[in-house]
């Protein structure tokens, strides 16, 4: 029986790409609509500082979960993303679209209402989607598109690092190395 949520064929794929595409950018629409649009104007540098740790979050969250929730044997996901390994290209394996982003966005949005600080956990809720959409983007540019523009051809290469079994699990970061040399955990490997 196929587990509805991974999406192992290269239509499957596509569709998923596209769909992970699509739900971020009317996440996008409807929290920046919401923050230029209604957000007061003494609170627009808090509004803007937020965004930016989103973003940040976002790096060290697709780390931590990668590191500790993929790899960590943490169940389903740990089966799932031990599917996308064993696969490599030709059965890429994803926690369906919609579920990544709920968990990236909704305990930030949750806490920011229950804090009684909306305008930053809609400005943080936005960062983290922003930095989910490049996830997926770069990870799907990473296993299937042909680019030689450097730093995509470096990203290639340290995730190619990551999925070899013949190495130690390492390099985790997808859409960033930062966490992974911070904390020791790139493989040092001439590119």
């Amino acid at each position: 029986m196929t587990d509805p949520c991974l999406a192992r064929h290269s239509s499957g794929c596509k569709a998923d790409f596209a769909l992970a595409l699509s739900v971020c950018a009317a996440g996008f629409a409807a929290l920046a609509g919401g923050l230029t649009l209604r957000s007061p104007p003494d609170l627009q540098a808090l509004v803007c500082l937020s965004i930016g740790l989103g973003l940040v979050g976002w790096s060290l969250l697709e780390y931590v979960v990668h590191r500790f929730v993929l790899h960590g044997g943490i169940r389903p996901f740990s089966t799932w993303h031990a599917a996308h390994h064993e696969g490599l290209q030709s059965r890429w394996a994803a926690v369906k679209t919609l579920l990544g982003a709920a968990l990236v966005v909704g305990p930030a949005l949750s806490l920011s209402v229950m804090l009684d600080v909306e305008w930053f956990g809609m400005g943080l809720s936005l960062g983290l989607l922003t930095g989910y959409a490049a996830h997926v983007a770069i990870h799907h540019a990473i296993h299937h598109w042909h680019c030689e523009h450097i730093w995509l051809t470096q990203r290639k290469f340290r995730h190619a690092m990551h999925h070899d079994p013949r190495r130690p699990a390492a390099d985790y970061g997808v859409t960033s190395s930062i966490w992974d040399e911070l904390l020791h955990t790139g493989q040092r490997q001439d590119f």
